[in-house]
């Protein structure tokens, strides 16, 4: 028996040949996949916060509950892994070759203001480094 033929199911549809009961639950894409249950460790939760320069929290409860969150995405995640998707060809763009997104074109002169631009902008600037703003940190490291 083929792969299709093992996920093929008869559903009952309706005039329109779409299901007239649910088939499928993202529910069942957070159960643990066969084999992986082992959790996040403090060590790798740190450095996920490093990694995503944030503070973590300083509560069990709170690091608890993001531990097992981040369980849940990974859980999530390992079923699309699982899939064989060989026959698949990718996607190139989110929109169809017929339908774009509809971009205005920025004609340089467009602008009928008075505003300072380029480098007459740069110019007043109350730092720079050569052709570019410095903008000052205002919050600690947290090395």
């Amino acid at each position: 028996m083929d792969l299709v033929a093992l996920r093929t199911r008869m559903v009952k549809v309706d005039q329109d040949g779409l299901p007239v009961a649910p088939t499928w639950s993202v529910n069942s894409l957070l159960e643990p996949v066969a084999g992986d249950q082992h959790a996040i460790s403090d060590k790798q939760l740190d450095h996920l916060f490093k990694l995503a320069q944030l503070r973590p929290p300083l509560d069990n409860v709170a690091r608890e509950a993001l531990k097992r969150d981040v369980k849940q995405l990974s859980q999530f995640t390992r079923h699309i892994q699982v899939e064989d998707f060989g026959d698949v060809k990718p996607l190139i763009h989110i929109w169809r070759d017929d339908i774009g997104l509809c971009l205005r074109k920025d004609q340089p002169g467009d602008d009928v203001s008075n505003e300072p631009r380029g480098r007459e902008l740069l110019a007043k600037a109350k730092e720079k480094s050569g052709n570019f703003y410095v903008v000052h940190d205002k919050l600690p490291s947290m090395d």
